[in-house]
C-alpha cells in the first residue's frame, strides 16, 4: 500500500469488499479517544447503549452486548492513534470534537497534556486476537494519512 500526500491509496484499485453473507455474528469495536472529555462521553454513551442503566459505573474495560447468537464488544481507549507509538501533546482546552494531536512525539507545553499514542499495527498485535480488519473508520481531524501510515503492516497482510 502506498499513500500520496493526501492519504489516498495509490495501489488500492483492485481491492474489493467481501460480501456480508448474512451479517456478522460477532462485532468487536476498538475506539480511541485522546480527549479526556470526549472519552468520558464515549463511556457514558456506551453504558447507555449496552445496559440502559446510566447509574452503573462507567468502566473503561470492554463491554459486551449479547443478542441471540450475535454479540458486540466495545473497547474504548483513552489514547490517540497515529503513525508512531509513544506519547504526544494534546490540547488541554479541548471541549469539542475538533481536537487533534498538537505535535509528534514530544512533551507537552503550556495548555497541553501528554497522551499515549499507538499505531493500528500495534493495536492489531496487542489487542486483536485475529489479524483481520473488516472496517477501519478514521476521523482524526486531518491526520488520517498518519493513521493509515501506521496501519501499513495490517493492510499488507489482508
Amino acid at each position: 500500500m502506498q499513500l500520496d500526500g493526501s492519504g489516498t491509496c495509490s495501489g488500492c484499485s483492485g481491492l474489493r469488499a467481501s460480501p456480508v453473507g448474512g451479517g456478522p455474528r460477532e462485532v468487536v469495536i476498538h475506539c480511541f479517544e485522546p480527549s479526556d472529555r470526549n472519552y468520558a462521553l464515549l463511556l457514558h454513551g456506551r453504558q447507555q447503549l449496552f445496559t440502559g442503566n446510566l447509574s452503573a459505573p462507567r468502566e473503561p474495560g470492554p463491554l459486551t452486548l449479547q443478542r441471540g447468537t450475535s454479540s458486540a464488544t466495545w473497547h474504548i481507549y483513552n489514547m490517540a492513534v497515529s503513525n508512531f507509538s509513544g506519547s504526544a501533546a494534546f490540547s488541554s482546552n479541548c471541549d469539542t470534537e475538533l481536537c487533534h494531536l498538537e505535535s509528534g512525539p514530544s512533551g507537552a507545553a503550556a495548555g497541553q497534556y501528554t497522551v499515549q499514542v499507538v499505531t493500528v499495527d500495534e493495536v492489531m498485535k496487542r489487542w486483536v486476537s485475529h489479524n483481520r480488519v473488516s472496517l477501519l473508520k478514521v476521523d482524526t481531524e486531518g491526520f488520517d494519512p498518519d493513521v493509515l501510515r501506521g496501519a501499513e503492516n495490517t493492510f499488507s497482510s489482508q
